[in-house]
């Protein structure tokens, strides 16, 4: 088990790719990642197995690619309803399982929020790395969603959510 105190990631970021290429090394090994990390080596989060989309993406660029894993590497753009590769957050997909496995821990602040479908999603935030994971509840399972980096401007937002989950679940 990899330890969540010493995560670092696999490429210094200014070495990274920037522009999706599905034959590049970099993209290769993040698969392989993701592959021995949820695929052939599942997990238990709250005694809850994590699952994975399997099928691939309808996305053209990353059809060759499930689509859980797409979700792990790319950034949604909301106004114009795309996804696009981001090479920092790709550069971190081995910080999702330990960071899964780890919790509950003092490092791991965790919260549930509901975003603006609706949708009740379970969060993981490794604080003092920055890196979101998500989760939701799919029964009997927990289905992975999406992990990212913590943009600074999204920090404060993120911890008011967690203190407001807190408080009102009783867990001050």
């Amino acid at each position: 088990m990899r330890n969540i105190r010493t995560l670092k990631p696999l490429f210094d970021d200014n070495e990274l790719i920037t522009v999706f290429d599905p034959e590049n090394d970099q993209i290769k090994l993040f698969y392989d990642y993701y592959m021995e990390d949820f695929v052939e080596n599942p997990l238990l989060v709250r005694g809850k197995n994590v699952t994975v989309f399997t099928k691939n993406s309808k996305i053209m660029l990353f059809k060759d690619f499930q689509e859980s894993f797409v979700h792990l590497i790319t950034r949604e753009v909301k106004s114009i309803n795309q996804r696009f590769y981001e090479g920092i957050r790709a550069n971190r997909i081995h910080w999702i399982k330990p960071i899964l496995e780890a919790y509950p821990n003092k490092q791991i602040l965790y919260y549930k929020w509901e975003d603006e479908r609706r949708v009740l999603k379970d969060h993981f935030w490794l604080f003092d790395k920055n890196f979101m994971v998500v989760l939701k509840e799919y029964k009997p399972n927990f289905q992975i969603i999406t992990a990212f980096c913590v943009d600074e401007d999204m920090k404060l937002t993120f911890f008011e959510r967690y203190k407001e989950y807190n408080l009102m679940s009783g867990n001050v």
